[in-house]
């Protein structure tokens, strides 16, 4: 980056009485009236910018004719127009070289005239703290908007210097410039090197989870194919158990209401059983006799089905308990390795970061030299306009951090106290009512 700054407004809060001076983390110095357009080159002409046709940009200092270099001014020439203009930097104008208008300020605030009636200052108060807190969100949209602008302009500069990379390992006045990249080269190709293996790592770990639940999942799903076949065969045992008990259970009712049919036939003497219904009788015990072996038999088919059912059901639970535990495995081992792959691929970006920094570092040096060495045209055209537009960024941030710390303090300290002193007296109104 370019200039490293907090350039965050404060974070709206309702100001005590003392009223501090709200302090611009840009460092922001007194207002004062510009002439020129911030952070740009001087303004064309009309005539300038009548031919737009052909447009060449040289280093200053460059003979055309002969190729030979001449002492390098502060700027880089159009060559059909020999318009002189200011040689990139690279850099975010700070603070005190940025020519914010007092009336500037004063507009973008928005505050208005401080009152000089003390009976309207409750109200100037409000107005300030309303718009302060506008002030603030439109001072981070700023932020957000520069901080992006010198993102994408470190990168070309970083370009430029990859580049001119051959050019720089020439020359003895740049060479050392490069050592502190091939470090920082060197800490990301070690970095990206662990990132590579702990990745490698990771996918080799989740393979055998995968491979490891694809085979449990099969065994679960032929567990859950057996469970059910044994579940049919349980059911078929248990419909042939309840059809021959239901036999055999009718064929004993139907004795009891024969003998009982008996009983009411003899009366209190008792006696014989008529012979019709002790042939009755001797038909259905002979009956309840045969029935008893098929009961007896699909009983125990019916137990041995249902053994089966539950081994097989235990089963399935059992692959289904393994199951689980396997993911929960996958999930905890899985969770620390890409905690693990987080923190080397932060330290993979950090160290690129610091290789961009470190070349667009190398590429402002070049800028300074402006043109010890030969920086192509539509780098420099590209660079110029970036430092226009990132330096007009700036000025607007500093305009609204200044805005933001613009208002009149004593009428606002005193706008308070007005305020809280009849919020007061309201209060104690109510208070002297209700005792009375």
């Amino acid at each position: 980056m370019s200039q490293e700054n907090d350039r965050s407004g404060p974070a709206f809060e309702v100001p005590d009485l003392d009223l501090e001076p709200a302090v611009s983390k840009r460092s922001p110095q007194p207002a004062r009236k510009s002439g020129t357009s911030p952070g740009g080159p001087p303004a064309a002409t009309d005539d300038e910018l009548s031919s737009e046709d052909d447009f060449e940009l040289v280093p200053l200092g460059q003979n055309e004719d002969f190729g030979e270099s001449v002492t390098a001014g502060q700027g880089w020439v159009d060559r059909s127009m020999q318009v002189e203009t200011p040689w990139p930097t690279g850099r975010t104008k700070t603070a005190d070289q940025l020519s914010v208008d007092g009336v500037e300020v004063e507009l973008v605030a928005g505050y208005g005239r401080p009152p000089q009636n003390a009976v309207l200052t409750p109200l100037y108060a409000y107005r300030v703290f309303t718009r302060q807190r506008q002030l603030r969100l439109q001072v981070s949209q700023l932020n957000q908007q520069l901080s992006r602008a010198e993102a994408e302009r470190d990168g070309l500069l970083a370009r430029l210097a990859t580049s001119l990379r051959p050019v720089l390992e020439a020359s003895d006045t740049f060479r050392r410039l490069l050592e502190p990249i091939r470090e920082v080269e060197r800490l990301r190709g070690d970095r990206s090197a662990a990132l590579s293996e702990a990745d490698a790592g990771y996918r080799e770990q989740m393979a055998k989870f995968d491979q490891e639940l694809a085979r449990l999942r099969a065994v679960q799903t032929s567990a859950k194919s057996a469970s059910a076949e044994k579940r049919g065969v349980r059911e078929n045992a248990e419909n042939e158990f309840r059809r021959a008990d239901a036999k055999h259970k009718r064929a004993q009712i139907e004795m009891r209401g024969v003998l009982d049919l008996a009983r009411k036939a003899l009366g209190p003497a008792g006696g014989d059983i008529p012979p019709a219904q002790a042939k009755q009788l001797a038909e259905l015990q002979a009956q309840a006799a045969a029935l008893e072996p098929e009961v007896a038999r699909t009983r125990a088919a019916l137990t041995v089905a249902s053994t089966a059912f539950d081994q097989a059901e235990g089963e399935v639970q059992r692959v289904q308990a393994e199951l689980k535990k396997v993911e929960r495995q996958k999930a905890g081992i899985g969770g620390s390795l890409e905690k693990q792959l987080s923190v080397r691929a932060a330290g993979v970006s950090e160290a690129e970061k610091q290789q961009r920094d470190a070349l667009a570092e190398v590429a402002r040096a070049v800028l300074a030299s402006h043109g010890a060495l030969e920086v192509p045209t539509p780098e420099l055209e590209t660079l110029t306009g970036q430092d226009a537009r990132i330096n007009a960024l700036a000025l607007r941030l500093e305009t609204h951090l200044r805005a933001l710390d613009s208002q009149d303090r004593g009428r606002v300290k005193l706008g308070v106290s007005i305020a809280l002193g009849a919020v007061g007296l309201v209060v104690l109104a109510i208070l002297l009512r209700a005792v009375l």
